[in-house]
């Protein structure tokens, strides 16, 4: 039975930010260069929050990339930037995007919350093994912000009525909608607020026959159950349903027509971190591993096999897989069987293949065996160079590339029957430290231009012996005051309303003349009127 229940959202007031340019995709496919360009795009995005930057005079739980995240979300939350809403609600969302096809498409889906609990006991179902450095990354930030600013990407499975529901608590206009930038164009995002009981009970009805699996976000999900467990053993007198006890979840439709999603490739290491992983460096070496189930058809290179992986798809499981010595299709008939999880090609890809043919145990999953990459190319070039890129980071998905990192190398790739991880933006998220600003390298010193060389307008004569213009007695009229990127007041004298000016006989304010200004203590060829704000370096003797 799925249930989701309600929550008190902390989210963007719409009046105050842009709700388009403060969302961000989730943190485990965040590069290092868009995690700048998310920086740049707005101060208030919640990467800032989520995965913030890690800078070089970082100090741990002193001043560390988790302490500025909880500085920013109080801060946001004292500036009004976000809000808590005042009862518990659900959010219901339209993604729309660009998909693989070339058409526009929309997906919805439900923001709302399940009990945080071990799997054995838990409401939703995995499918994959987990790795204990994202899982320790959620953790901190969790312990330090007391929040989980990142959902669970969770699917249901036959909810008879729930369309119709969802439809009647949106027919009004959405309280939230933006556009933001996305892998293939502009992505739009509307979000409703379902507050209505009778709304909120349709929906609950309609999804109390359904199961829920989670389709990404097995990390955040195992560190929600880890963080309840502190709290638990802290706070034993917590209502079970408890605000710790709980994990926000974005749930959609598991037979959505537009449901897409785009290859995460896995990268098996042989050695440190996994010495008793010993990958087979040929097709044929493969072969011998696999057994008799599998057929390994050679393929002229790894495209070929992925586009022939794709065709079969209905009548087996196909993979591309690529070793130095050529490219090949790996199937294996599909078969009847009681568990969905065991019909799933990443199912048949870890248990199959991963554990049974190259020995990769869930120990040596979680203490590093696997590394990941969205990236094809990076992926390619690690089997043939022998080593893992640093920009390599780990995430999930259902998509595989399997390199031994040394020689001799290998990869699989899973067929790609859909592309898109479109996944949902979560709902929140310091700017990184500028160059000389408190991390990297420090700014280069500017240094005035040189004049050029006086040239004389009489040549017949010497150049000590030229005349000087006498200095103007008057200044040029004034234009007006005109406001600086510093907030004051300035004219062509740079006049500031700490300025030292002269009252006229008038009663006008006046520049006041190269006598009346006070001498000052360091030498500058600028002749205009010195503003407090220069006080610290230029100060009246």
């Amino acid at each position: 039975m799925a249930r989701l229940r309600p929550l008190r959202g902390v989210r963007y007031d719409t009046g105050v930010v842009d709700f388009g340019s403060v969302l961000a995709p989730p943190y485990d496919v965040i590069s290092p260069a868009q995690q700048q360009e998310l920086y740049a795009r707005d101060l208030r995005n919640i990467v800032r929050i989520d995965y913030g930057a890690e800078l070089a005079h970082d100090v741990a739980d002193k001043d560390d990339r988790y302490t500025r995240a909880a500085g920013h979300l109080q801060s946001w939350l004292q500036l009004g930037i976000l809000r808590r809403d005042d009862a518990p609600v659900l959010y219901v969302t339209d993604h729309e995007f660009l998909g693989a096809d070339g058409r526009r498409h929309v997906r919805r889906g439900i923001l709302g919350r399940v009990p945080a609990k071990p799997w054995a006991e838990s409401e939703v179902l995995p499918h994959e093994h987990t790795l204990r450095g994202p899982k320790a990354d959620r953790l901190a930030l969790m312990r330090t912000t007391q929040m989980q600013t990142s959902g669970v990407w969770v699917m249901w499975n036959h909810a008879p009525g729930i369309a119709e529901a969802l439809a009647a608590a949106t027919g009004r206009m959405p309280d939230a909608q933006g556009e933001t930038p996305g892998e293939l164009d502009v992505e739009r995002l509307r979000m409703w607020v379902i507050t209505d009981p009778e709304h909120l009970a349709a929906i609950d009805a309609a999804l109390q026959p359904a199961r829920l699996y989670i389709a990404d976000g097995h990390h955040r999900f195992e560190t929600a159950t880890a963080y309840a467990a502190e709290r638990r053993a802290a706070e034993l007198d917590a209502p079970d349903e408890a605000d710790f006890a709980m994990t926000l979840v974005y749930a959609t439709a598991a037979d959505d027509p537009v449901l897409e999603v785009w290859p995460t490739h896995r990268l098996v290491r042989a050695g440190a971190p996994a010495p008793a992983v010993v990958i087979p460096g040929t097709l044929a070496a493969l072969r011998e591993r696999l057994g008799p189930d599998f057929t390994l058809d050679p393929q002229p290179d790894l495209d070929a096999a992925t586009a022939e992986a794709g065709l079969g798809g209905e009548t087996h499981h196909a993979f591309g897989v690529q070793a130095p010595d050529g490219a090949a299709l790996l199937t294996l008939p599909r078969c009847a069987t009681d568990s969905p999880r065991d019909a799933l090609d990443v199912s048949v890809l870890a248990d199959r293949v991963l554990g049974d043919a190259l020995g990769i145990s869930a120990d040596a999953i979680a203490g590093g065996a696997l590394a990941y990459t969205r990236d094809v190319a990076e992926a390619a070039e690690t089997v043939f160079s022998g080593h893992r890129s640093d920009s390599v980071r780990a995430a999930e998905g259902i998509a595989y590339h399997v390199i031994q990192n040394g020689t001799p190398h290998l990869r699989l790739h899973r067929r790609r029957r859909a592309r898109s991880a479109q996944r949902p933006h979560p709902g929140l998220a310091a700017e990184p430290e500028r160059a000389g600003r408190g991390g990297g390298a420090p700014l280069p010193a500017r240094r005035a231009a040189p004049r050029p060389a006086a040239q004389s307008h009489h040549p017949a004569r010497p150049a000590h012996r030229r005349r000087r213009r006498p200095l103007p007695q008057a200044r040029r009229p004034d234009p007006g005051p005109r406001r600086s990127p510093l907030g004051q007041l300035s004219g062509s004298a740079r006049l500031t309303p700490r300025s030292p000016g002269v009252r006229s006989p008038a009663g006008l304010c006046r520049p006041p003349t190269r006598k009346e200004l006070p001498r000052q203590t360091c030498r500058r060829t600028d002749t205009a009127v010195r503003s407090a704000a220069t006080s610290t370096t230029c100060g009246s003797a």
